[in-house]
């Protein structure tokens, strides 16, 4: 699926200590550009993570825009019409370094029960993306090894 990444590299949000870049450069007049890979991963495995504001609490809260083309035979095939949803996350201080499981997970807007869905729109249950199931990725990991959203909002919704 083209619209998905192998890994989650480009998927993260990175911090930097500017104060201290700002002053490295100083005497010098000379500063070099911020470089994305060397800020610390605050999180990870985000795609389109849009919408960043902190809140009161200091908690950084985003909304993201869910992948395209979701097809997985054992939940009943072509399923992009409400999944993946679009998700509301918040990123606290204690979840510093953790994932939130993109490209290897999708959370559920709506799957029917039939298929091992909840039946019920918004209901957030974490699966596993086709494809990775190589590389040890399974339903289990993703609801187990990832961070759950907040909220779940219908797909292609783009909030």
């Amino acid at each position: 699926n083209g619209n998905v990444d192998a890994d989650s590299s480009r998927s993260r949000i990175r911090r930097f200590d500017v104060p201290a870049w700002h002053d490295a450069g100083s005497e010098s007049g000379e500063r070099r550009p911020l470089n994305f890979n060397d800020g610390e991963v605050f999180a990870d495995g985000l795609r389109n993570e849009v919408g960043l504001a902190f809140d009161s609490h200091g908690d950084l809260w985003g909304v993201e825009n869910g992948a395209d083309r979701l097809y997985r035979d054992d939940l009943g095939g072509d399923i992009h019409n409400d999944n993946p949803s679009e998700e509301l996350n918040r990123f606290r201080e204690d979840q510093a370094g953790q994932t939130w499981g993109y490209p290897h997970c999708w959370s559920e807007y709506c799957l029917p029960v039939e298929v091992g869905g909840s039946g019920a729109k918004g209901a957030n249950t974490p699966w596993a993306w086709p494809g990775f199931a190589s590389a040890g990725i399974t339903d289990e990991w993703c609801r187990e090894d990832a961070n759950e959203s907040v909220m779940s909002m219908p797909a292609h919704s783009a909030p």
